[in-house]
């Protein structure tokens, strides 16, 4: 999945597509959206403990509005070092569908 442009806000791309949630749900999109340490697929790779700092709350909450956003399609694992699983927004949540290739038979 391509990452968010930065051609345009991501903020507003995210608010954009998330409309309808809550707002913490909506907080946390937004978090990933615009986080320094994305790589170039859009995966944040920082720990729950740091992202819920950003945001001046708990670990249990983040990871439980996580969770919730993970089951709503907006979140999806990315990478997995160890214990220590990263994240990134979907094609949902950037408000984007998946491009979609026809298949060809090969002779």
């Amino acid at each position: 999945m391509d990452h968010v442009s930065e051609t345009v806000d991501p903020a507003q791309v995210v608010l954009s597509a998330s409309k309808g949630l809550p707002p913490n749900q909506r907080l946390v999109l937004v978090h990933y959206a615009t986080h320094p340490k994305r790589d170039r697929h859009g995966t944040v790779e920082e720990t729950n403990e740091k992202l819920a700092d950003g945001l001046g709350w708990q670990p249990t909450v983040f990871s439980r509005t996580r969770k919730e956003l993970i089951e709503a399609g907006f979140l999806e694992e990315r990478k997995r070092v160890g214990n220590v699983r990263y994240y990134g927004l979907t094609t949902k949540a950037i408000g984007r569908k998946a491009k979609i290739v026809p298949l060809r038979s090969v002779g």
